[in-house]
């Protein structure tokens, strides 16, 4: 059957250069690898500091997430927060 999807927003201040992925406990979202991610959410002028994004998974998964800020080879991960 169809894969649920599921709608990412987050509020992120970013610099040009920067991606914001979503990384995770599936292989769409990379296995916790920010590099593999595949679910890079985008923003614009108009939605900025919003960041959106869709993605779909396998029913029924049991996902773990956060959201990354990536820059070239650098990461920054969501601070003070728990797995989603």
């Amino acid at each position: 059957g169809a894969m649920p999807e599921l709608a990412f927003r987050v509020k992120c201040d970013t610099v040009p250069g920067d991606s914001v992925r979503v990384v995770g406990n599936e292989g769409v979202l990379g296995s916790w690898d920010p590099h593999k991610s595949s679910v890079e959410l985008a923003t614009d002028a108009n939605t900025y500091p919003w960041w959106e994004g869709r993605a779909a998974f396998n029913d029924g998964a049991k996902l773990e997430f956060k959201f990354v800020i990536v820059n070239g080879g650098n990461t920054r991960w969501e601070s003070k927060v728990e797995n989603r």
